[in-house]
């Protein structure tokens, strides 16, 4: 994120910002002194990176002037100038950028949270970005499939353009959870708590680093799409695992008396929630068979039980 000294404006700052006066900048400048196509800012190795692209008037950092196509190093708090020190930027958060987007038809920024990114919002979204694996991927109407930066996706009516670390996601940098891991604790990796009388699901999920700690979600309405896959699944004991707990996404509605949009939302909730609770947990928590329509929890290691046990 950086910020103007004096006028206080923000701009969050994608994998790549460019920066100067042209329309095609991330960043626009507009003062005489700025060149059209001025710098680049990007994140790489863990750290945000500045270019000066051999713009007339040059740029500063911490009031040395950079030297031009060089790359330097940015710390969090350092002043940046474009063109001259009349107008002085902080880099006020050096955090690693998440997945974004850009709406077409206004430049509008939507941004996710860490590794999980919704369009067209997080209220009533139709297509979620997450990481899996090493890499990006992006479902939308229930097929999910490998992101592409700079890809366009068309979500009612509306274009939006991904704009994606290359860096990795910070839950890119782990492995997933093994099975032979998890299976080394007595607590399983998700349980679901259910009050009396069925209204509220409390989630809990094991840490995988540490065995004996678990992340107690509050309850949400979409954890009810989680129980009902649960369920699925521990009465198809008697299958094997490639088999087990699928079950039609119509037949899934009729159970939960929702619509196929809604499935997807609350799959796209689930996800996100558990982006943070463990490496290639958001992914995992949901698996999904396009070409049969099927859907199934993606955890076996689920256990159901009431709030008082």
């Amino acid at each position: 994120m950086l910020e103007d000294l004096a006028s206080k404006r923000r701009q969050v700052l994608a994998t790549r910002t460019l920066i100067g006066r042209s329309p095609a900048c991330r960043m626009r400048v507009d003062a005489s002194h700025v060149s059209k196509e001025h710098a680049m800012l990007w994140f790489d190795e863990g750290a945000w990176w500045l270019r000066d692209l051999g713009s007339r008037n040059g740029t500063w950092v911490d009031g040395q002037r950079v030297e031009a196509m060089a790359s330097q190093r940015l710390d969090a708090g350092a002043r940046l100038a474009f063109g001259g020190e009349s107008e002085v930027w902080v880099l006020s958060q050096a955090d690693a950028p998440g997945p974004m987007a850009e709406r077409l038809r206004d430049d509008t920024l939507v941004c996710g949270t860490a590794d999980f990114l919704m369009l067209p919002d997080a209220d009533d979204p139709l297509a979620a970005v997450f990481a899996d694996r090493g890499a990006w991927m992006v479902e939308v109407e229930g097929v999910s499939r490998a992101a592409v930066d700079q890809e366009v996706l068309q979500l009612d009516g509306q274009l939006f353009r991904l704009a994606l670390p290359i860096d990795g996601a910070t839950t890119m940098q782990h492995a997933a959870p093994s099975v032979s891991a998890s299976a080394s604790s007595s607590t399983p990796l998700l349980r679901l708590r259910v009050s009396q009388d069925q209204e509220y699901v409390q989630v809990e999920v094991r840490r995988e680093a540490d065995a004996s700690g678990v992340d107690v979600l509050p309850p949400k309405v979409h954890h009810q799409l989680l129980l009902t896959l649960a369920r699925v699944r521990l009465d198809d004991a008697a299958a094997s695992e490639v088999e087990r707990g699928w079950v039609y996404t119509d037949e899934l509605c009729t159970m939960l008396r929702i619509d196929r949009r809604t499935v997807n939302q609350y799959v796209f909730r689930a996800r996100r929630e558990l982006t943070a609770r463990g490496p290639g947990l958001a992914a995992k928590i949901v698996e999904r068979r396009t070409t049969t329509d099927q859907i199934r929890l993606g955890i076996a290691e689920v256990e159901i039980g009431s709030f008082e046990s």
